[in-house]
């Protein structure tokens, strides 16, 4: 019996959220042309992100077709309980993140927390560095938007 292989699954979920962000950001406001507008970078950024994951379907379709002679090589290509659960997780925070909070609340908060909240997940050792990455990766990221590219955030 195959079993789905992570390459496959990864590159669907990737394909699917990067599609949604690419279809956000072509309804985001603009002004005058395309690339001046807020949601340009979202829009490159998505479709980057599809192109690596139709890479990563091709893969996981390639090593479907290939045999698997070896038990423990059919058992290393499944997805492990884990990884769902990870990626069941992150996916539901970032659409929380994303449709329901990011319109309510002010940009940096959201993110620190949402930031907060993933490192803390994967790193859950490491509170005092996590909590420090995050607060500066959200206020860097606001102010490089707001005084270098001039771009207001929520």
């Amino acid at each position: 019996m195959r079993t789905l292989n992570s390459n496959l699954v990864s590159g669907l979920i990737i394909f699917c959220l990067a599609a949604f962000f690419v279809i956000e950001s072509l309804r985001m406001q603009k002004f005058g042309e395309l690339y001046i507008s807020p949601g340009f970078f979202p829009l490159v950024i998505g479709s980057l992100f599809m192109l690596c994951s139709i890479q990563l379907i091709f893969q996981g379709i390639r090593s479907l077709k290939k045999d698997q002679t070896d038990h423990l090589e059919a058992e290393s290509a499944g997805i492990d309980r884990d990884v769902w659960i990870r990626t069941i997780v992150i996916v539901a925070a970032m659409i929380v993140y994303v449709a329901l909070l990011s319109a309510r609340l002010p940009y940096y908060i959201i993110t620190t927390a949402f930031l907060l909240c993933t490192l803390l997940y994967f790193h859950r050792g490491k509170k005092i560095q996590n909590v420090i990455l995050s607060c500066v990766v959200s206020v860097g990221m606001y102010l490089l938007f707001t005084k270098v590219f001039l771009i207001p955030l929520p």
